[in-house]
């Protein structure tokens, strides 16, 4: 469906580059260091407060960017797109801002 979403094709046959799995390696990496400083910086300690912290960064800048991704990336199917990247990567700021929170 994302594939469908995005207008990426795959010919067949064809493998991934390094770049596929570096880039979103770097990048989880970055947020999730970025997520931890702001837990630190606001004394967030527990559960609750990484969910609360997770969510104001996952919908504050995630879902945020893709929104406007969607709406101008020029994309077959826009809507679906956005459905299913914003969740990506809400849920994926989530639970890495909730583990940052509570790991001390």
């Amino acid at each position: 469906a994302w594939l469908r979403a995005s207008g990426v094709t795959i010919q067949e046959g064809q493998r991934p580059g390094p770049a596929t799995y570096l880039v979103p390696l770097v990048a989880a990496f970055v947020t999730t260091t970025v997520a931890a400083m702001l837990a630190r910086a606001t004394g967030s300690t527990t559960f609750g407060e990484g969910i609360v912290l997770g969510l104001l960064l996952g919908v504050g800048f995630a879902v945020a960017f893709y929104a406007v991704e969607a709406t101008f990336g020029n994309r077959p199917q826009p809507g679906v797109w956005f459905v299913i990247t914003g969740l990506y990567q809400l849920v994926g700021v989530l639970i890495a801002t909730v583990i940052v929170t509570v790991w001390d």
